[in-house]
């Protein structure tokens, strides 16, 4: 009687998601079947009947983000409370089961072993972030570096990006080039105060209201942050 799960099989082995499964979903399960691939050497798809690996949604009683990884000698389940806790579940699972590292391109790109009898111990552990809010900011720019790195935090179960959009040509550069990669993985997005420029620019409203941006040294200056004391910006922000 084996004592554990073993992954590499002579036939496909099956991984099963959820009837109309989002993109992210799908993605979850094109990541899985890619990355036991190259571990194992062995054959992997997603669909079948009677999967061998099933990504599943629930978890109704866990905190949001939460998932969980269940492992018998018969099956391996992933489970997550929605479709980015379901992907960070298959990143957790790559990462603690199967021996992945999610390092970044300027520490030497991502490690994948090679296991050609990788075996996983039965298990049934139930992961919820510390924290709930998990995210990043560009800066200065946007580009295809922004995209890497959008990848690199989604592996390390990071949930949202928010955009430094002061600098001009920004959020342009994020609906055209990184919106797509954050879309697919079912990551929040966010624009905080490193955006207030963007939406009150200094060369549009200074001459009319140079009540809305901060005071140094008793004079209103077009060169620091919006005034976040007065209620008419926070109003305006807001239309």
């Amino acid at each position: 009687m084996p004592d554990s799960y073993l992954v590499a099989k002579p036939e496909p082995t099956t991984i099963g998601v959820p009837e109309k499964a989002s993109q992210t979903i799908l993605f979850a399960a094109d990541q899985l079947v890619y990355y036991l691939a190259v571990i194992t050497g062995a054959r992997f798809a997603t669909g079948g009947d009677g999967p061998d690996i099933t990504l599943k949604i629930g978890l109704p009683e866990a905190n949001d983000d939460a998932y969980r990884v269940r492992v018998t000698t018969d099956t391996i389940e992933l489970t997550g409370t929605d479709d980015l806790a379901l992907l960070h579940a298959v990143y957790h699972f790559l990462e603690a089961k199967c021996g992945c590292r999610w390092l970044a391109q300027f520490e030497g790109g991502e490690i994948v072993p090679r296991d050609t009898e990788l075996s996983i111990a039965p298990c049934d552990e139930l992961h919820a972030p510390v924290f709930h809010h998990r995210a990043f900011t560009n800066f200065p720019d946007i580009d295809e570096r922004t995209v890497q790195m959008v990848d690199w935090m989604c592996k390390n179960r990071f949930n949202r990006f928010m955009i430094f959009s002061n600098v001009e040509g920004v959020f342009e550069r994020y609906q055209q080039i990184l919106k797509p990669h954050l879309v697919l993985r079912g990551m929040a997005v966010e624009m905080g105060h490193h955006s207030f420029r963007y939406w009150l620019p200094p060369e549009e409203f200074f001459d009319t209201h140079p009540e809305w941006y901060a005071e140094i040294d008793g004079k209103r200056s077009t060169d620091a942050q919006v005034c976040t004391s007065n209620p008419a910006v926070a109003e305006t922000m807001a239309e």
